[in-house]
C-alpha cells in the first residue's frame, strides 16, 4: 500500500468535490461516481505493486449488514464457485 486517506464527515458537497478531485486516479464510471460522490465519510487508498485477478462473485449470505466492506479472513471461504 502506497498511502491511505480517511476523511472526517463530509458534507455532500465535500463529498462530491473531493471525489471530483480524485476522479484522474478513481477513474470511476457515472454508476459508482454517483455511489461514492456525496458519502458523509471517503476512504481513499493508493496501491502499488498489484496484480489484476479474474472477477468472481462472493456468497454474502453470512453478512446482515451489507456495508461496502465486507471483512473476510479467506477469501476461498466466500468465493462462489
Amino acid at each position: 500500500m502506497k498511502s491511505v486517506f480517511n476523511s472526517d464527515k463530509l458534507t455532500k458537497d465535500e463529498s462530491v468535490k473531493l471525489v471530483e478531485e480524485h476522479q484522474n486516479k478513481l477513474l470511476l464510471n457515472a454508476g459508482l461516481k454517483k455511489r461514492f460522490a456525496g458519502k458523509r465519510y471517503l476512504v481513499l487508498i493508493t496501491i502499488r505493486c498489484f496484480e489484476n485477478i479474474e472477477p468472481f462473485k462472493i456468497d454474502r449470505s453470512d453478512y446482515g449488514n451489507m456495508d461496502d466492506w465486507l471483512p473476510v479472513v479467506n477469501i476461498e471461504s466466500v468465493k462462489i464457485k
